[in-house]
């Protein structure tokens, strides 16, 4: 894999096997899917980044074997060193998000998230993805309920609220900007299982001061590959 298509001369840290078949993948990706030069480089590039993770992680170069097995933990461990942040999986508890497990990146802040706290499902990331996915008589008795205004931002409109949902199950993640804390930002994506069930959602949080719209963007197009991977362990 190192030089090829003349992408990029950093050899791949992995067994080789495991460069074999990345090898073969992104010739299958350049000469039959036609994937631009610019695209290959972008999808090298985290290849490279996630293989020096799982080195680093087994302290040896992993094989195509260890790949296979990466797990939740592994994955949920690199996505927190990829962005820096608290990322952390969340489940439904029939009315709410309950974080189960968190990891936590060089920038992240502890308190957000830990395992055990529960979200409310209208004004948190993690809340509205696990909700938007749900039967519509759930929604609607959740809905129907009084919904506590957190802040300024909290969208408490029920019919607004049903939008938002819509439009969660549309682009698949939700982003909450200081819906639950004025100071406290994230973004969540399902986790589905190989049935396509939802099983949980997976949440980067960010402090408020430093997520503009550059950031939000970065830590969705971050969040959404990983969510994918995770559905289909």
């Amino acid at each position: 894999m190192a030089g090829h298509s003349g992408l990029t001369d950093t050899p791949l840290s992995a067994a080789p096997d495991l460069v074999r078949v990345f090898g073969l993948w992104t010739l299958y990706l350049s000469h039959e899917k036609h994937f631009s030069r610019h695209t290959l480089r972008a999808y090298l590039s985290d290849v490279h980044y996630f293989c020096d993770f799982l080195t680093a992680h087994l302290a040896r170069p992993p094989s195509l074997q260890d790949l296979g097995e990466a797990s939740i933990r592994d994955f949920r461990s690199w996505l927190a060193k990829r962005t820096g942040e608290t990322v952390n999986l969340s489940v439904w508890s029939g009315s709410e998000a309950v974080s189960i497990v968190q990891a936590l990146g060089s920038n992240a802040i502890t308190h957000f998230a830990a395992p055990g706290r529960t979200n409310p499902a209208h004004c948190s990331a993690s809340g509205k993805v696990l909700l938007a996915f749900e039967p519509q008589d759930i929604v609607d008795r959740l809905l129907a309920a009084p919904l506590q205004r957190y802040t300024e931002h909290t969208v408490t409109d029920p019919d607004a609220l049903r939008e938002q949902l819509r439009k969660i199950r549309t682009l698949g993640y939700a982003v909450n900007v200081g819906e639950l804390s004025s100071d406290v930002c994230a973004v969540s994506a399902p986790v589905f299982d190989m049935d396509g069930s939802l099983v949980g959602a997976l949440t980067v949080t960010v402090p408020a001061y430093r997520f503009d719209a550059a950031r939000q963007a970065e830590i969705i197009s971050e969040t959404l590959p990983v969510a994918r991977d995770l559905s289909e362990q």
